[in-house]
């Protein structure tokens, strides 16, 4: 008896912890337009918080990553690699495949920096861009139709990125006059179509409840830019 009350319990607890997913039914806030443009205010270069080899780059019409990498050489591993690795002027080649990379020596040591960038949101069709106030929604359209959200946030020391744990926040989410469930890829998801005062609403009651930080670079200290 004691054996089956164990795989009741656990069977219910599988049950219980089965993971669902969350969309909006359409790219947010709903009740406004598409822009083309991020605004020059919140243009710039941010790094972010705790890594000073990460940094986010807004342009007019598009953000992307940038990742610094630096290769390290010994003098010993350069002369007995010369084949692969050499330099010219001011550059190392045959570390990145047709691309030379700034390089300094100190101490016998040459460094080498790789700068990977990539991009991270663009306003297109799938991907509309929206204002409300000061932040903008970054929409996505994924290929059920359905659409991710991320809040994009300017402050005083650089711009906050907020996005949404559904489960986490699944107490606020339920306020939403229109809330739907389905089965989508094998998942029970919810399909939210809030009005845009629901969507105020949710925002100041921290529904884009986790955060990563970009710091200007006038601010990005060891105060600031570590947790």
């Amino acid at each position: 008896m004691k054996t089956l009350l164990i795989f009741i319990l656990f069977s219910f607890s599988l049950k219980a912890q089965k993971p669902t997913s969350f969309y909006f039914a359409k790219a947010q806030p709903n009740q406004q337009p598409n822009v083309l443009k991020f605004d020059s205010k919140i243009c710039g270069e941010y790094y972010l918080k705790g890594d000073s080899l990460t940094r986010l780059i807004i342009t007019p019409d598009s953000i992307f990553s940038r990742q610094s990498i630096f290769f390290i050489f010994t003098k010993k591993e350069l002369e007995q690699s010369k084949e692969k690795y050499y330099t010219k002027g001011d550059k190392m080649y045959g570390i990145v495949e047709g691309q030379g990379l700034f390089f300094t020596t100190h101490n016998d040591t040459t460094y080498a920096i790789y700068n990977q960038e990539d991009l991270y949101f663009k306003p297109t069709i799938t991907t509309p861009l929206r204002k409300q106030g000061n932040s903008y929604f970054l929409n996505e359209k994924d290929e059920n139709n359905y659409y991710n959200s991320l809040l994009i946030f300017p402050t005083r020391r650089g711009v906050s990125i907020y996005s949404i744990d559904h489960e986490e926040v699944m107490d606020k989410l339920i306020k939403f006059k229109q809330l739907d469930s389905l089965q989508l890829n094998g998942f029970k998801t919810y399909i939210a179509s809030p009005t845009l005062e629901e969507m105020n609403l949710f925002i100041q009651n921290k529904g884009f409840k986790d955060v990563t930080l970009y710091f200007k670079p006038k601010y990005f200290s060891k105060k600031h830019g570590k947790s």
